[in-house]
């Protein structure tokens, strides 16, 4: 019976370590999963959301519009002519562009 006893924390031990490291592999498989679904997004070739064309050209850059915190602070640091330092701004992540084949416009 001594035997059994001491047998038993081992296999409890040995069952959750398989236990852990089938999850741990679980887990690696899922992140690649992951990381490939990501890459395969970025690395996918625009397309017209209408009709599915790939011959699309850029027309230009999506840029935001006016900004009211940037005009205040310009005024409030420059002047009157700092009001005009709310239509500085970066350009938007999208990307207009137009369908060869259909004409749709739309936002990439």
């Amino acid at each position: 019976m001594n035997n059994n006893d001491s047998q038993e924390p081992q296999f409890k031990n040995s069952a959750n370590d398989i236990l852990k490291e089938f999850r741990e592999k679980q887990q690696q498989k899922r992140q690649q999963e992951v990381d490939l679904a990501k890459s395969a997004r970025k690395n996918q070739v625009p397309h017209c959301p209408r009709c599915k064309s790939k011959n699309i050209q850029a027309v230009g850059n999506h840029r935001k519009g006016f900004s009211v915190g940037k005009a205040v602070l310009g005024g409030v640091l420059v002047g009157g002519v700092g009001t005009l330092a709310g239509f500085v701004g970066k350009k938007g992540k999208k990307i207009d562009m137009i369908c060869m084949d259909c004409g749709k416009k739309f936002k990439y």
